[in-house]
């Protein structure tokens, strides 16, 4: 088999030329199919080459493929976490903003309450001794004539009406009462209002003196995520001897 090339001539040649020169034969007949060692390391390199090449692009294809799954699954789980934490933090607010209506509500029924206690105090001094003869006088201590935007301020407490000083309510962990003079701070602010004749404003009820009847708003007011809020309840209390 001579003038085959060998050792590093046979890796510097093509895989085709090695096999054309050693199919040829001096006698013209068909070649015996028959590679020696340097060819078969040969051909053994380039099939490990291609395998080699081929593992890597198809490693490089499915770590690609593998970091795609992997971003759009994290977008996907992301997703999902920042709905729920938004609804989350959602419906934290919205129960804050529930409570705190809840307590401005209760707060503002308590101040027209208050109110009527003291006119019904006044009735029942007045017949304690069997004749009504308006002593005292069912308004004592309900505001003034002619009140028409005159403000003032009531608790369980102290249950008379004296000028707001825009001060706010206390809460008592105690007692569980916001008061004026027990408690620490909160954020609610309570203003009664007395509107009585002859203030113009007041629009008494037909058929009902108007010296018997007066009006009573009871506002509460707190800010709440620097938003100020307020609730309000009107009542008209009757001389009802």
């Amino acid at each position: 088999m001579a003038g085959l090339p060998t050792g590093r001539q046979a890796l510097s040649l093509p895989f085709s030329r090695i096999k054309e020169n050693y199919l040829k034969t001096s006698n013209g007949v068909n070649p015996v199919r028959k590679f020696n060692k340097s060819q078969k390391f040969y051909s053994r390199f380039q099939l490990d080459n291609s395998r080699t090449m081929y593992k890597k692009s198809h490693a490089n294809f499915l770590t690609g493929f593998t970091l795609l799954e992997t971003i759009v699954a994290l977008g996907i789980i992301l997703g999902g976490i920042t709905g729920a934490f938004g609804l989350a933090i959602k419906g934290l607010s919205i129960a804050s903003v529930s409570k705190n209506k809840l307590i401005a509500a209760n707060l503002a029924q308590e101040g027209v309450e208050l109110v009527r206690r003291i006119r019904d105090n006044n009735t029942i001094a007045d017949i304690s001794d069997g004749v009504y003869d308006a002593s005292p006088v069912w308004t004592t201590g309900i505001g003034a004539d002619g009140d028409c935007t005159r403000q003032y301020m009531i608790d369980v407490l102290n249950d008379t009406l004296v000028f707001y000083d825009g001060s706010k309510l206390l809460f008592s962990t105690a007692t569980g009462l916001y008061t004026r003079t027990e408690g620490t701070v909160t954020a609610f602010q309570r203003v009664i209002e007395i509107t009585r004749s002859p203030c113009p404003s007041f629009q008494t009820m037909a058929g009902v003196d108007a010296g018997d009847q007066l009006k009573v708003r009871s506002t509460v007011s707190w800010t709440e995520r620097g938003v100020a809020k307020s609730v309000a309840l009107d009542e008209i209390l009757f001389n009802w001897r």
